[in-house]
């Protein structure tokens, strides 16, 4: 470590070789809880990006089922809307058929009638 250095005291006390190997013993000690750190840290963050996992897997299910039911919900009720338009729709040609053939009668028979009275009375 660039930043470790052994005070005057202590150099005086342990030497110059003694103070060189403290401050080696103190860099391999901060090298060792950095690597244990980092080592724990990416356990941790898999752990974590697991659980993410696991928690996106439950919310895809949830909404896939939640889809499939409002699907199923709106097919229901498309099927059930069209089922009571085609009722409509039947019960209005019909009547009009109803209409179109009273017309239609009515319109030929006073048309028989005319062309009857106008036979009739040539004779």
């Amino acid at each position: 470590m660039e930043n470790l250095r052994v005070p005057p005291v202590v150099r005086e006390t342990l030497g110059a070789v003694a103070s060189e190997e403290l401050v080696m013993m103190f860099a391999d000690a901060h090298k060792l809880g950095v690597e244990s750190f980092e080592r724990h840290l990416d356990e941790r963050l898999g752990e974590m990006n697991a659980s993410v996992d696991h928690r996106l897997a439950q919310m895809d299910q949830s909404v896939d089922r939640r889809l499939r039911e409002l699907s199923e919900s709106v097919d229901h009720r498309l099927k059930t809307e069209i089922g009571a338009f085609r009722l409509e729709m039947t019960k209005a040609l019909g009547d009009l058929r109803f209409d179109v053939l009273k017309w239609n009668f009515l319109f030929w028979s006073t048309t028989m009638t005319a062309i009857l009275g106008l036979l009739l009375r040539g004779r």
